[in-house]
């Protein structure tokens, strides 16, 4: 399946502000919703791993990301990619993304 995307209008707070003052983007559209047990069963079925398991690692994955975060560092989570905090404008932190690697 592909992204979808759609066009908004933000600030331009680029060289050109001056000329232009809103920019055009283009802003990823989120799909289909898997639910956290969905995920967790799908998972249990591929892996020979009983669902317990599965949401017991992925509970405590929460709470190990949630002690790393704030301080400013980058974890590593394999072939899932690598976690760090994101910040909005105002410097807020926002949610956790997994950037792959």
């Amino acid at each position: 399946m592909s992204m979808k995307y759609k066009l908004v209008s933000m600030r331009n707070l680029g060289e050109d502000k001056a000329e232009n003052l809103t920019k055009i983007y283009a802003q990823t559209v989120a799909g289909d919703y898997i639910t956290f047990e969905q995920f967790v069963e799908e998972v249990s079925d591929s892996s020979g791993v009983g669902s317990t398991g599965v949401k017991a690692v992925l509970d405590r994955a929460n709470v190990v990301l949630g002690r790393h975060l704030p301080h400013g560092r980058r974890v590593s989570m394999g072939s899932w990619g690598r976690s760090v905090s994101c910040w909005d404008r105002r410097g807020c932190l926002i949610r956790k993304i997994l950037i792959r690697t």
